[in-house]
């Protein structure tokens, strides 16, 4: 017969090599074959607070394994971070973006807390905190109200007597306002508490 067959042909060495790159690669960007829609049960290892909620991550840890068709896809231990942001109806919602396997991977993805109980998006708050009552006021605003005090109990009657009466009673109602009274709910999730992570993109 003729020549060696063309799909027999050896490739040059730099060809070669560059397909054996490329095969060695494969491996590593392989998703981790996690289909939209699951449901992944995590525990929430550090506490909420609504207060100081967007200075750091929200941070979970899978507390056994997920298996995806006959095959764990998440071993325990992996890690999952994201963000947490108050929503302002007494519940947290939290972004979760990447995940930290055991053996160092780090691997970017899109998930939504869910609660375990209501199957609602976001996490409930486990207590709340009415902004501690009415803060103690400082030695200025004190002398500032006793002198609106004493300027209320003199004042009789005119244009001036009707601007400075009128300027009494806009500090006295200051706190009535909650400008100064620190009176913001404040909203609270302990640590440790269990959740559902619904996967939002495949990876």
């Amino acid at each position: 017969m003729g020549g060696a067959s063309p799909k027999l042909a050896k490739k040059p060495s730099w060809v070669q090599g560059a397909d054996d790159a490329e095969d060695a690669a494969a491996p590593e960007k392989t998703a981790l074959g996690i289909p939209t829609g699951t449901e992944i049960t995590v525990r929430l290892t550090k506490p909420l607070d609504s207060r100081t909620v967007g200075a750091g991550p929200a941070v979970a840890r899978l507390m056994r394994p997920l298996v995806v068709r006959g095959a764990v896809s998440l071993p325990s231990g992996t890690m999952v971070y994201g963000a947490a942001s108050s929503m302002g109806t007494g519940r947290f919602e939290l972004r979760l973006t990447r995940l930290r396997l055991p053996d160092g991977r780090e691997v970017e993805f899109q998930g939504i807390a869910y609660d375990l109980e209501d199957k609602k998006p976001g996490l409930r708050a486990s207590s709340r905190i009415q902004g501690g009552g009415p803060k103690e006021a400082g030695i200025g605003e004190k002398l500032v109200k006793g002198t609106a005090n004493t300027l209320l109990g003199k004042v009789s009657g005119g244009d001036v007597a009707d601007v400075a009466q009128g300027a009494g009673q806009t500090v006295l109602g200051h706190d009535s306002r909650g400008q100064a009274t620190g009176s913001g709910e404040a909203l609270l999730l302990d640590a440790p508490v269990d959740f559902t992570v619904f996967v939002a993109g495949a990876f």
